[in-house]
C-alpha cells in the first residue's frame, strides 16, 4: 500500500496535503477549548456551538460534495479546502470576533467536506482494487498520525507565545500546503 500511495504522484500529493491539513487542525484546536473561553470569552455551550459550526459547514458541503467532485479535480478541490482551512485559522488568530470566527469555522467545515470527499473518491479510483485496503490504510496512518504531532506543536508553541500562536502557525501550515498542492 506504502509503495503504491509513494508512486502515484497524484496520491502523494493528496497524502501531503490531507496531512498537513491533519496537523494544522491539531495545532489549531488543541487549545481551542481555551482560546473560546479567554480570547473570544464564550462559556461551555458557546464553545460548543463554535465546534458545532464546523460541523455544519461539512454537513452543508456534502450536500454538494457530489456535483464538485465531478466538475473538479481532486488537487484542485483540496486546494480549495486548504484555502479555506488558512482562512479559517487565520481569522481565528487575528480577532477578537466571535461571529466572525463562527462563520470561519463554517468555512473551514464546509472545505473540509468535499476536500475530503474528493480525496476518497481519487483514492478509490487511483487504486487497484486489491491495494485498496492497504493504501487507503497508509494513507490514514500518515494522515491521521499528524494529529499527534499538531497537539505536541500546539502545546509547545503556546508554552512561548499567547494562545492564537498555535492558530496562527497552522495558517501558514495550511497555506504553504495549499500553494505545492
Amino acid at each position: 500500500g506504502v509503495r503504491h500511495l509513494c508512486a502515484t504522484p497524484e496520491l502523494r500529493v493528496l497524502t501531503i496535503a490531507a496531512s498537513a491539513d491533519n496537523l494544522a487542525y491539531a495545532m489549531a484546536t488543541a487549545l481551542f477549548v481555551l482560546y473560546s473561553a479567554t480570547v473570544l470569552r464564550v462559556s461551555a455551550a458557546g464553545y460548543g456551538i463554535l465546534l458545532s459550526c464546523m460541523a455544519t459547514g461539512m454537513v452543508l458541503a456534502n450536500i454538494v460534495a457530489p456535483r464538485i467532485t465531478i466538475s473538479y479535480s481532486a488537487r484542485r478541490i483540496i486546494t480549495g479546502a486548504l484555502l479555506a482551512s488558512g482562512t479559517c485559522w487565520s481569522i481565528s488568530a487575528a480577532t477578537h470576533d466571535l461571529r466572525l470566527v463562527a462563520a470561519a469555522l463554517i468555512l473551514r467545515g464546509a472545505g473540509f467536506g468535499v476536500g475530503i470527499t474528493a480525496i476518497s473518491t481519487a483514492r478509490q479510483l487511483l487504486t487497484p482494487e486489491h491495494l485498496l485496503a492497504s493504501v487507503t490504510a497508509a494513507f490514514r496512518l500518515l494522515s491521521v498520525g499528524m494529529f499527534v504531532a499538531g497537539t505536541l506543536l500546539a502545546g509547545m508553541v503556546a508554552t512561548v507565545a499567547e494562545l492564537q500562536r498555535p492558530i496562527a502557525v497552522a495558517a501558514c501550515l495550511v497555506f504553504i500546503a495549499a500553494g505545492i498542492s
